[in-house]
């Protein structure tokens, strides 16, 4: 796919075919560097600030101050989503420059795809230069901003891009920190006071067929409602045998996607409602805590990571459950194994699920009873609760040997699970 994008830029820029070396290098520009606690300290920081900004502005000009250990933690921890990623950011009084190299897949044209991006001072009325290269070739400056103003509307939607672009009025670079200013327009500032998108609604499917599953998870509850005991195996074996009903061999993998989204509006967050059109917080059914593996923190690790695996991405999912855990490190319950076990426990189920080559099977699986363990693996013998200097004194970073030694034995215990086996 990356290589298909880089041809199709090659024509756009109005290149050869053969102009598609020239964005590809042999070496990375940069190389993945640690992440660990201190990065989620550093984004909540960075966050509040652009928060307070936008709160103050009114109709006034605004600033926003970053450090470059910021900007890093940020491309960091946003990595954890595009395997390979590596990216860096480094500010001085000349600008701001930052370096991103993605890994190839194997072929006869390259390895890496490097891009630059520098932003320096300019006293003229369009305020900062931005310069953008990818390899060896450099995009106008207009096409820099395009992209830009399209990323944004992505999140905020259409117009808010450019309104923000043409906002900009000026960078202030000093060592290791930046300095934007920008004119508070009200309708500029409006939207961005209201929030993104959420990632979830930007990438939502149709979500007609989502209604159904709602249902039938609420219809569901309700027969449990005398229950002592509820675990979520209750409500998947009637919610994949509509699943079953409804799908035809070509479309099994979609009604899983549906289903799954579903699950994630009843049972994980209130975003995952607003974006699926169900019933507000509000009116949400009452129900019995349902638990998954004795527990139910680990149905709603589960099921939220189901659900952003079925609207955004196995990577996506899996970033964002880690970010979650070195954040409870610092600031929560502590790091858990545990947490990171029912986490990508609940991406792989969204794999085989939305796989075509096995919906159909894990449909067949769910819908005749079973039990938990054939998608749950066992998690009670993993570390939990580890503070930050436990962790640190214990794991060290989020990429060391020791992390991921854990992480694999996860990995296998999830390949050995009956829903992710052949036959």
């Amino acid at each position: 796919m990356v290589l298909v994008i880089l041809l199709l830029l090659a024509l756009v820029l109005g290149l050869p075919a053969a102009g598609i070396l020239t964005l590809i290098d042999d070496a990375p520009a940069v190389a993945a560097a640690p992440s660990g606690p201190e990065e989620t300290r550093h984004v909540r920081e960075l966050g509040q600030r652009l928060r307070r900004a936008v709160d103050s502005a009114g109709n006034q000009a605004a600033a926003v101050a970053a450090t470059e250990a910021e900007l890093n933690s940020v491309l960091r921890l946003g990595a954890q989503a595009v395997p390979g990623l590596a990216s860096r950011v480094a500010i001085d009084p000349s600008g701001l420059r930052a370096t991103a190299t993605l890994p190839l897949p194997n072929n006869p044209i390259g390895r890496f795809a490097n891009l630059t991006a520098a932003v320096t001072p300019d006293e003229g009325e369009d305020g900062p230069a931005i310069n953008v290269h990818i390899g060896r070739i450099g995009l106008p400056g207009s096409a820099a901003g395009w992209v830009l103003a399209r990323l944004v509307d992505a999140a905020y939607g259409e117009g808010v891009g450019a309104a923000l672009v043409a906002a900009l009025d000026g960078a202030t670079f000093e060592r290791g920190r930046v300095a934007l200013r920008f004119r508070a327009d009200p309708a500029l500032v409006t939207a961005l006071k209201a929030g993104p998108r959420t990632g979830l609604e930007a990438m939502m499917p149709d979500l007609r067929p989502v209604e159904p599953y709602y249902q039938r998870l609420v219809e569901t509850g309700r027969t449990l409602a005398r229950a002592q005991k509820v675990s979520l195996h209750q409500y998947l074996g009637p919610l994949f045998q509509l699943a079953r009903e409804r799908a035809t061999p070509e479309s099994a993998a979609e009604e899983n996607r549906a289903a799954l989204i579903a699950l994630a509006a009843l049972f994980g967050d209130t975003r995952f409602e607003r974006a699926a059109g169900a019933p507000p917080a509000g009116q949400r059914p009452d129900r019995k805590p349902v638990a998954l593996g004795g527990r139910h923190d680990f149905m709603q690790h589960f099921v939220i990571s189901a659900g952003l695996a079925a609207t955004g991405g196995t990577g996506i999912a899996d970033a964002i459950g880690v970010l979650k855990e070195v954040d409870d490190s610092r600031h929560g319950t502590g790091f858990s194994f545990t947490d990171i076990a029912a986490d990508r426990a609940g991406v792989r189920f969204a794999e085989a699920a939305l796989d075509p080559a096995r919906a159909r099977r894990l449909q067949d699986l769910l819908a005749r009873g079973g039990r938990e363990d054939a998608y749950f693996p066992k998690v009670a013998d993993l570390p939990e609760f580890l503070d930050e200097p436990t962790f640190k004194r214990r794991f060290g970073a989020v990429d060391s040997p020791a992390y991921r030694k854990v992480v694999e034995e996860i990995g296998r215990r999830l390949d050995a699970l009956p829903v992710h086996r052949g036959g």
